[in-house]
């Protein structure tokens, strides 16, 4: 215990020797790491339906959609912009059903701008029923096709949208919504991710869908979530942004989202569930920057040693500093970049202290650390005392 309290103690003399000798004394403009903000707006409608009235329930679309709007407040988006209606809204307009949606589409399409950028989002049940592909609002009754709402209303409505970039992102494919009873092989769930993928969106409008043809989309209960939405949601807060510049582009998250949820369900299900991106596929679209990395996620994602020296050069530019530095007595620190790693040693470790159990940390700005222990002498000449004496 002792070592432990001198190592801590030494550890503090030498930042604030550091912190003395100039390093404190020039403050980087924390700014210039994250977006700045613009005149554009961001604008979300999202859509989570787990209670049916007529179809079979699901269980985690409320859940995926909640998860979503706390993920974009987080990542860029203003609060006041995002819609989000669900099972368990308080307010009734903000319920699932076809009305609601309907009105709410309408409604945002209305204050949406030039140079904004839309996302709306369904999760729930999605059918294609005689060639015609729907979603399944909560009062969806599959004898009544005037209860759904065409994919093709959606697309007419974003069709009109002034906005920059209009994102559909569609987790529709889940389970068959059918009663037991009243199946035939000819499976409505499955031909919806058919039907969507050969139906082409409008000029303008990016499709971002959970599967694709002859699959279904997959929940799972220890992530209490869709599998596809719980790597968008990963993605959107910063484990998509392969290039580490603090943010996330629309091409990023579907790469990520895409991968990820592929190799989960392959390993975890032995089956397959694609995600697919539709739509006009420019350079420029697919660059384009939805989300911000918010400070506390920055740069979570395992580094190797090369992405590890490319991302200290990076902050040291921007520090306008040296990756390896001297303090006054000859100390050499080292720059320690934001990250995430486990701290800890696991229980099977020899000798190991009860202290010791392992967990994440999370380092959210960049500091030096010393390279080497702090000598007795460098100890002696700063402090002036010899806490060791006689020990």
């Amino acid at each position: 215990m002792f070592k432990k309290q001198i190592l801590v103690t030494l550890l503090l003399a030498c930042f604030l020797l550091w912190t003395n000798s100039g390093y404190s004394q020039t403050k980087p403009d924390r700014k210039s790491l994250l977006v700045e903000r613009t005149d554009s707006q961001k604008w979300a409608l999202l859509i989570g339906v787990d209670d049916y009235s007529n179809i079979n329930d699901l269980e985690f679309c409320g859940a995926d959609q909640r998860a979503l709007y706390s993920q974009l407040i987080n990542n860029g988006f203003k609060k006041e912009n995002i819609f989000l209606l669900h099972d368990g809204a308080k307010d009734n307009k903000y319920l699932p059903f076809k009305n609601n949606i309907e009105k709410q589409l309408k409604t945002i399409l209305k204050i949406v701008e030039h140079e904004d950028v839309l996302l709306v989002a369904f999760s729930g049940h999605g059918v294609n029923l005689d060639g015609n592909t729907y979603f399944c609002p909560t009062d969806a009754d599959l004898e009544r096709v005037t209860t759904l709402i065409p994919i093709q209303f959606i697309y007419e409505q974003l069709r009109s949208c002034k906005a920059t970039l209009k994102l559909l992102m569609i987790d529709a494919c889940r389970n068959d919504p059918r009663p037991r009873g009243a199946r035939t092989p000819d499976n409505p769930t499955r031909n919806f991710a058919k039907s969507l993928k050969a139906a082409k969106p409008p000029l303008g409008v990016i499709v971002f869908s959970s599967c694709t043809l002859g699959e279904i989309s997959h929940e799972n209960e220890s992530l209490k979530h869709g599998v596809f939405m719980h790597y968008v949601l990963e993605g959107i807060d910063g484990k998509a942004d392969r290039n580490r510049n603090g943010k996330v582009s629309l091409g990023e998250l579907t790469g990520y989202a895409g991968r990820n949820t592929k190799l989960f369900v392959a390993r975890k299900y032995n089956d397959v569930q694609r995600p697919f991106i539709n739509g006009e596929l420019t350079t420029e679209v697919l660059d384009y920057d939805l989300f911000t990395v918010s400070k506390s996620s920055e740069l979570i994602v395992p580094l190797r040693e090369l992405e590890i020296k490319k991302l200290q050069a990076a902050w040291a530019t921007r520090l306008k500093t040296e990756v390896t530095v001297t303090n006054s007595i000859g100390m050499k620190f080292t720059l320690i970049p934001p990250g995430e790693f486990k701290m800890g040693s696991p229980v099977s470790e020899e000798k190991r202290s009860k202290d010791e159990f392992q967990h994440q940390v999370k380092i959210t700005q960049p500091f030096f650390m010393a390279t080497k222990e702090v000598t007795k002498g460098q100890w002696e000449q700063v402090m002036g005392t010899q806490p060791w004496a006689g020990r």
